[in-house]
Formats: structure tokens, C-alpha cells, sequence
């Protein structure tokens, strides 16, 4: 058994969920039916897959008059990245659908992957505006459905995991925002240079599909699992940053770089829970020459 400075020991969710909107003045006189054709122009596996969801409670998906949804998040969807065009057209539309999809923790995340599809397939149907409600941001329905998975289950994971970062007084703080909808804490990384913002956003993004290796791996080897281990190292390679960016190509034999992770618990009730990447406990330096030499292993340049 490993020890337990070993490990970090994580809380599994019972069911993840997945939700997404689309605003349109076109609402569908039956929306099962409209579900259901829009799930039938998905490819296979996923095609299947989401019938059979929106056949039981997994995969639901409701019509409601624009003042009687809940509001959008203006605000939010302008930060990320929505235009003022968009937000209007979203903002003015009669009506809302509301798109939401359950399932266990694990791979492969279909809550996620059937919601997208189905919303985005139905978002070109009527047509309507896409709002990925995790983020939450507007997306472009064509390029949506470019992010599921292909026939072998890959996904481009930064098309589904962002790097938002927040200057303060002592450098930039950056944070994963995705990790959550797989039931995991997201990453982040405190006081970064700004001169290594780019570099570790590929950091943080090849942790990311490591971490989510692991943390797949480990719910699904576990019987019902409440809380399952996994290494406190994560060790990222340049393969990992390629696979990150959709480039599956192959295994980097390279010796890489190890991540230390510290799980740092809540303040309070409402905060979110992070694993934040540390300095191994017996680095010398500090902790900004850690993040400049995981840049300098793993590019060749910090």
C-alpha cells in the first residue's frame, strides 16, 4: 500500500451532470421528437448512446418561455468570449431549452458528450444560440459537435478544459476550469511570472489529461467508490501537451517532469476545493525558479 504522502485521497461524486442551453425563437412544437432527430444526426457510437439516454431519466430536455428560464449569465458569457452580437441574440430569443444529461463518474463522460451533441445538433435544427452552462460560454454549434469524441473515444481536452488565469500582486494565478464536470477539483498553480503565463498554460493542460487518467482509471477499478487514491505526482511528458492539443500520435519517452500536488480544502463552505501544483518538498530553490524549471524541462526554454 502506498503511504499516505504518497497519495491524494479524493471524494467521488455519485453522478455527474452535464447542462446545456439553447435560446431560440423557433422553439419546437415537440421537443422529444426534436431531441430525437437531433441525436439521429450524431455518428455512431454517440448516436446510439444518446437515444438511449433520452429514452430513460439520463438525458432530459425542457422548453420554457424566456421570462419564465432562469436568467443567463450575461456577465460571464462576456467574459468568456461571447461578443455583444451574440449576447443580443441570445438575450432577445423567446425561448429557452434547457438541456441536461446525468451519469457516474469515470470514462467515458457521456453526460457531457451526449448533452453537447444533442443541444448542438438541435442549436442548428431550429436554429438557436449554444450555451454551455458549465463554463459558461457561447459556443458555435458546427464547432461543438467537432469536440466530441472521435471513433476511438479521444477528445481534444482543451476544447472541454480552459486555463483562466488572474493577475495579483505577486504574479498571475491560473486555474483549470473543466476538471470539475468529469467530478474532479480543478487544477491551479499560485504566483506564475507572467513571462511563463504561455508555457505553463500547456502545463497546466497536459496535468490536466494525466490527472484525469489517473482519476478515470481509479473510479473505474473501484466497486462504487466514495473516495478513491491516486499518486500526489503527476508526471507530464511532451506527449501529454500534445495530447492535450489533439495530437494523439504517440508515447514521449522522455523522463519528463513531476508535478506535486497539495489538495487545499475550502475556507469556507462555498469556496471550491483546488489541487494545487507545489514544489517538491525537497526543492532547494524557490518557488518561482520550480515553475521556471518546469518549463526549461519540459520545452527547453522557460
Amino acid at each position: 500500500m502506498a503511504d499516505s504522502d504518497d497519495v491524494v485521497t479524493l471524494s467521488v461524486p455519485e453522478m455527474v451532470q452535464a447542462t446545456y442551453v439553447v435560446t431560440t425563437s423557433s422553439p419546437p412544437d415537440d421537443i422529444e421528437v426534436a431531441a430525437a432527430q437531433a441525436a439521429l444526426r450524431l455518428p455512431e457510437p454517440l448516436r446510439s448512446g444518446a437515444l438511449q439516454m433520452l429514452a430513460g431519466p439520463l438525458l432530459t430536455l425542457e422548453v420554457w418561455p424566456a421570462e419564465e428560464a432562469p436568467p443567463l449569465p450575461l456577465d460571464y458569457l462576456r467574459m468568456f468570449g461571447a461578443t455583444s452580437a451574440e449576447l443580443g441574440v441570445a438575450s432577445t430569443a423567446t425561448h429557452v431549452v434547457i438541456c441536461q444529461a446525468a451519469f457516474r463518474p469515470g470514462w467515458p463522460p457521456a453526460h457531457e458528450w451526449n448533452a453537447r451533441g444533442v443541444a448542438a445538433a438541435l442549436a442548428q435544427d431550429l436554429p438557436g444560440t449554444l450555451i454551455d452552462a458549465f463554463m459558461p460560454q457561447i459556443l458555435n454549434p458546427k464547432q461543438a459537435l467537432e469536440t466530441l469524441p472521435d471513433e476511438e473515444d479521444r477528445v481534444t481536452l482543451t476544447r472541454w478544459v480552459l486555463v483562466p488565469q488572474s493577475p495579483d500582486d505577486h504574479g498571475i494565478w491560473m486555474t483549470t476550469k473543466g476538471l470539475d464536470r468529469y467530478g474532479l477539483p480543478e487544477l491551479q498553480v499560485l504566483d506564475v511570472p507572467p513571462t511563463l503565463a504561455g508555457p505553463w498554460t500547456a502545463v497546466l493542460s497536459a496535468a490536466a489529461v494525466v490527472l484525469l487518467r489517473h482519476w478515470s482509471r481509479a473510479v473505474d477499478e473501484a466497486d462504487d467508490p466514495a473516495f478513491v487514491s491516486i499518486s500526489r505526482i503527476l508526471r507530464v511528458t511532451g506527449a501529454d501537451v500534445a495530447e492535450a492539443y489533439g495530437d494523439h500520435s504517440g508515447t514521449d519517452l522522455s523522463p519528463g517532469v513531476e508535478l506535486p500536488l497539495r489538495l487545499d480544502p475550502p475556507d469556507q463552505f462555498d469556496e471550491q476545493t483546488f489541487l494545487t501544483i507545489v514544489p517538491p518538498d525537497d526543492f532547494p530553490d524557490s518557488p518561482s525558479e520550480f515553475l521556471a524549471q518546469v518549463c526549461d524541462d519540459l520545452f527547453d526554454a522557460s
